[in-house]
């Protein structure tokens, strides 16, 4: 999905829900209007899906708002911050996957209390600059925060290490010789090279 098409659709639904919101109406109030599923609702306001031009002219008759200030990209200003934040490059920069996150998921996050986060989103970029954290701070907090939260135990690097264990039962010996940690490297397929060894300089390539 190309960005300006993620900023369309997630600018619609925002703007969807605000205008929903500001009228009193709940999502089966607004499906009794408009004729629309709850779940086509849902989908367009959690910036999933963009309707088509007969749905908007639909949702703009059930809202009692005009077409062109449905699809216009103006925001009211309490959601300016957020828009801002979609058009930065954040969604580049931040890694999402390795916290389980995509742009979607993090847009539903967004939608959901957008007043809220823009607050919490402002006091981490504030303490950002005030502590000039850099990328590699954010990555180790955020280790260290998810270290802790699991007790510093993760059932699949067990597993791993029962596996490993019982493919080879002398790591068993304690402690290791290098000649017993070189073989068993050598086997799962690690080279070794001595030479940056003897300069106290290990490095290990797969």
């Amino acid at each position: 999905m190309s960005k300006e098409i993620f900023e369309l659709k997630f600018i619609f639904g925002l703007k969807l829900k605000e205008i929903r919101q500001q009228k009193g109406l709940s999502y089966q109030e607004l499906k009794e209007r408009s004729g629309l599923s709850l779940s086509y609702l849902s989908e367009i306001e959690n910036g999933k899906k963009y309707p088509k031009g007969d749905k908007i002219m639909v949702l703009a008759e059930a809202l009692d708002v005009s077409y062109d200030e449905l699809v216009s990209l103006q925001v009211p200003t309490k959601l300016k911050p957020v828009v801002t934040l979609i058009r930065s490059d954040f969604f580049k920069a931040f890694p999402m996957e390795q916290f389980g996150l995509n742009p979607q998921k993090l847009v539903e996050i967004i939608s959901y209390d957008p007043e809220k986060i823009n607050s919490f989103l402002k006091t981490m970029l504030q303490v950002a600059r005030n502590y000039e954290l850099k990328q590699e701070n954010f990555y180790q907090a955020a280790l260290r925060s998810y270290q802790e939260l699991n007790q510093n135990y993760f059932d699949e690097l067990e597993d791993e290490v029962d596996g490993l264990r019982l493919e080879f039962p002398e790591l068993g010996e304690i402690p290791f010789n290098e000649k017993l940690l070189s073989s068993i490297l050598m086997k799962i397929g690690v080279r070794i090279e001595f030479d940056a060894i003897a300069r106290k300089k290990p490095t290990l390539s797969l």
